[in-house]
């Protein structure tokens, strides 16, 4: 489990759902999560909206 704490993104999901009180079940709140953690936001769109599961 020490390794999700050092995730950025696993953080920012952590921090958007039960201290912010955001959504993370949507594509647009997951782009804006993965973003705010320093990540590609067009890649993770791309990830959430590609037929390659």
């Amino acid at each position: 489990m020490q390794f999700l704490r050092r995730c950025p993104v696993v953080e920012g999901l952590f921090k958007a759902h039960f201290t912010d009180r955001r959504s993370v079940f949507d594509h647009h709140s997951l782009v804006e999560v993965v973003a705010e953690a320093g990540r590609d936001a067009a890649e993770a769109r791309d990830v959430l909206t590609s037929s390659r599961r």
